[in-house]
């Protein structure tokens, strides 16, 4: 999944994805992705999740299988009021998603938490990205966290915590 403000590599090979990238990259790089709800290589407007992000490809190189290898940054989370299909092309009317973050004391203490747990770990483990060592904005940590897999999962575990406490006690534990 892709979130704003993050990159993401992708392996293109269905037709229709093809033709999604092949149109963007003609046009303004723009590409709108979103979750298929099953594993069906034909997607149909039923099976696409409706919100998704609208991303701009920066990178593309052709794979020897045919397909295509892109990197995608995240700009905007978006909601897909219609999907229309003609063969192998899929659009979209979308309407942006506004993110609500708020800027709460209780927020930016959640961030400062959070970031002190995070210099803590960069300092005793290897593997952590040194990219989440300057995010001070809670939204776009949060992104950035839920784009690591061993954290998303933590994160699913326990409902009822809210996100910052959440992460802020698994990455103590971790510690």
């Amino acid at each position: 999944m892709l979130f704003p403000q993050t990159l993401q590599p992708l392996a293109v090979n269905r037709p229709v994805s093809l033709e999604s990238v092949n149109r963007a990259l003609t046009a303004d790089r723009l590409i709108l992705l979103v979750l298929q709800g099953d594993d069906s290589d034909e997607p149909t407007a039923e099976n696409l999740k409706r919100v998704g992000t609208v991303g701009v490809i920066r990178q593309m190189a052709k794979a020897p299988t045919g397909g295509v290898n892109i990197i995608v940054e995240g700009l905007a989370r978006v909601r897909a009021d219609v999907f229309t299909r003609s063969g192998n092309t899929l659009r979209a009317q979308i309407t942006p998603l506004p993110d609500k973050g708020e800027k709460t004391i209780e927020v930016e203490a959640h961030v400062r938490r959070i970031q002190e747990l995070i210099e803590k770990a960069l300092s005793i483990t290897t593997g952590m990205s040194e990219e989440l060592r300057d995010v001070r904005d809670g939204s776009h940590l949060q992104r950035l966290l839920f784009t690591h897999g061993e954290i998303e999962a933590l994160l699913e575990r326990d409902h009822e915590l809210d996100h910052g406490e959440r992460i802020a006690s698994e990455v103590l534990d971790e510690t």
